[in-house]
């Protein structure tokens, strides 16, 4: 993150960045991106092209050009967890949990993410949870005739309560 943004941090109460960072914008973010725009943008042109596109969109729209980079790619990975598991939910938890540890590390003093030099660390341990995130929701089959999904993993609930039944 910039500089700019961490010093917008100390000038605010510390409550109200935590619930506009990691409550609110994970919220509408999502909503908006994956919930409207990918949802749309899967309907008529697939899978990858609409993850694309709403990532990029999701990406032009943070503030500076680190924010934007990781935007993309957060977005690649918050759109394929969307489009696999049809849960709003779950992509707003990531979301949120992502943007937490951005504010925590901003206290944690050997992470200085204020710093505008490449962080190797920061990299790897991003490219491992990308594989990790990959490697787990690449099973998951792909319902093409959902409907729009607000319940966190009601798929499997459904799964769930088929096998119960016997059916």
């Amino acid at each position: 993150m910039d500089l700019i943004i961490f010093n917008e941090f100390g000038k605010r109460p510390l409550l109200l960045i935590i619930i506009s960072t990691s409550i609110v914008a994970p919220i509408f973010e999502e909503v908006i991106y994956r919930g409207i725009i990918l949802e749309q943008l899967n309907r008529r042109y697939g899978m990858m092209k609409s993850i694309i596109v709403s990532s990029l969109l999701f990406g032009i729209m943070h503030l500076n050009i680190e924010q934007r980079i990781n935007g993309f790619f957060i977005g690649m990975v918050l759109g394929f967890i969307y489009i696999k598991t049809n849960s709003l939910l779950l992509s707003i938890f990531l979301h949120l949990a992502n943007n937490s540890l951005v504010i925590i590390s901003a206290f944690i003093p050997f992470i200085d993410l204020s710093s505008e030099k490449f962080n190797l660390v920061q990299l790897l341990i991003g490219a491992i949870l990308l594989l990790i995130s990959y490697k787990f929701f690449n099973n998951i089959e792909i319902d093409t005739n959902r409907k729009f999904n607000l319940k966190f993993m009601a798929k499997a609930r459904d799964n769930k309560a088929l096998d119960t039944d016997g059916n």
